[in-house]
């Protein structure tokens, strides 16, 4: 029971993975309309995966699911940013909160995570250490209630992550080394003014990186569509 249940949730995440790397790429255009059956097959899997990928999906803003139609949406710059706004305010605190409560455990992971993200040679990895990084941080505040809101943002927001380490802009950008860099600092310290300091120059920066992709792509769009109209 216990390998079906590792094997299942891996399946989940993969399909997950895919339908949300298609709708970024842009292999699955903004409008396009889905179906379950349709998706399981192309990806040879069951139907309950995939219907697990599209909660996911939905819940981050990436379709919409109207009587049995999944339609994909435009990923926006004003979700960015209102994600973020909750983010700020959500992470901030409870960070500013796990400066104080932090223990020996705690920084032992934090040091060693941070490493995995400095010596990251793919995206995966990163963005894999990047979040327990901050999963790590956080739950040093004992905040379970704001650890579930704040879980919930990063699985709406981790799509939009995917477009810099897509673009190669994310896990080799030395900024965001030296933010981790800051916030362990801040931890080591027990200083709440500098980790909260430098976690928002963290997901600021990120999430401004993101809308100015977002912007660019969209703009060479209409501008590919007007060339395609005065031909």
């Amino acid at each position: 029971m216990t390998l079906k249940e590792i094997e299942s949730a891996t399946l989940k995440d993969s399909v997950y993975k895919q339908l949300s790397k298609a709708i970024l790429s842009g292999a699955i255009p903004p409008g396009e309309r889905l179906t379950l059956q349709g998706i399981a097959e192309q990806l040879n899997v069951s139907i309950m995966p995939v219907r697990e990928a599209i909660r996911k999906l939905e819940a981050g803003k990436f379709i919409t699911v109207q009587k049995r139609k999944i339609i994909v949406n435009k990923l926006s710059p004003d979700n960015v940013y209102e994600i973020l706004e909750a983010r700020l305010l959500l992470e901030g605190h409870v960070a500013e909160k796990a400066s104080l409560k932090r223990g020996i455990p705690t920084m032992d992971i934090l040091e060693q995570t941070f490493e995995m993200m400095k010596g990251a040679t793919d995206t995966d990895t990163y963005i894999q250490s990047n979040r327990l990084f901050h999963e790590t941080l956080y739950e040093a505040g004992g905040t379970p209630v704001m650890m579930e809101m704040i879980t919930s943002l990063w699985d709406r927001y981790t799509p939009y992550i995917a477009i810099l380490n897509d673009r190669k802009q994310g896990w080799n950008n030395a900024y965001f080394v030296e933010t981790h860099s800051g916030m362990l600092m801040g931890m080591r310290r027990k200083s709440p003014m500098e980790v909260r300091k430098w976690l928002e120059k963290d997901i600021t920066t990120a999430a401004d990186l993101i809308v100015e992709l977002l912007v660019n792509e969209s703009d060479e769009a209409a501008d590919e569509a007007k060339r395609f109209v005065d031909r």
